[in-house]
């Protein structure tokens, strides 16, 4: 299993539709987060491999600065991301749209 692999694959049209430094509703995230998971579950992670996937998705969050994420887009990109690998459904607003700079902080 490869993290950078996963996260690119993951993320696909994101680099190439000029998104990396767009917008994407909160939709469009939850479906690249369970995309990433999805590759993560065929290529056979741990789930410690997966936790540790996770958390590095949580601290670029968390890391990303303040022009970059607002707080109510990094606490929907948080949420979202904790759902899609722990189960548990949250509450997440809609009508937020992150901009993908975040990923810029992702370390794998």
């Amino acid at each position: 299993m490869d993290p950078r692999r996963i996260l690119a694959d993951g993320l696909g049209d994101f680099f190439n539709s000029g998104l990396f430094s767009g917008v994407g509703s909160m939709g469009v995230w939850r479906q690249k987060f369970t995309r990433m998971r999805a590759l993560l579950e065929v290529s056979y992670a741990s789930e410690e491999e997966k936790a540790a996937f996770a958390a590095s998705l949580q601290s670029a969050i968390a890391d990303a600065p303040d022009n970059e994420l607002s707080a109510e887009e990094r606490r929907a990109l948080s949420d979202t991301v904790a759902t899609v690998f722990d189960g548990n459904p949250r509450p997440i607003a809609a009508d937020v749209a992150p901009r993908a700079q975040f990923l810029r902080h992702v370390r794998l």
